[in-house]
């Protein structure tokens, strides 16, 4: 298996990265906050850094993840995970969380480390919990399609 990680604060730099916004962009789950992520990345003075992985086994993609810091404050402006379907239940979506979560505290010793999920991704929120991660809170958020969904908000 190989893992590919780079730290980008402009999109242009990273072929990487947007390889991997590409990817989330694809998938409804992780299209809204790739595009966010995009956004941010654009600016070439951007105040954000992103951390982006991938992890492929005989050059076939496995599964991706990007996490968007506002720098210097260490407030997460996107992050997602993506596992690729023949791939799931083998520990990679754990794996990536753990390793962006290393890169986080490690960069901002200040600040909380905080991912949401969608209440109804038990994928996810079991993938949070096993990494180790605590249920905080549950807030409402909206889709661009206007309709209304619950998050739950982990922290380290």
């Amino acid at each position: 298996m190989i893992e590919s990680v780079q730290v980008v604060n402009a999109l242009r730099t990273s072929v990487l990265a947007r390889q991997v916004l590409a990817i989330l962009e694809s998938n409804p789950r992780t299209e809204a906050t790739a595009l966010k992520t995009r956004d941010v990345l654009l600016n070439e003075f951007s105040p954000y850094n992103a951390f982006v992985q991938s992890l492929t086994d005989d050059e076939l993609l496995m599964a991706v993840s990007v996490l968007a810091v506002h720098h210097p404050t260490g407030t997460t402006a996107g992050s997602e995970i993506l596992v690729l379907p023949p791939y799931r239940r083998r520990g990679l979506g754990k794996r990536l969380l753990t390793n962006k979560v290393k890169w986080y505290q490690a960069n901002y010793s200040n600040a909380v480390f905080e991912t949401k999920v969608a209440n109804d991704n038990m994928s996810s929120i079991n993938m949070c919990l096993a990494s180790g991660l605590k249920l905080q809170r549950c807030i409402e958020a909206t889709k661009r399609t206007g309709e209304k969904f619950n998050q739950l908000v982990f922290t380290t």
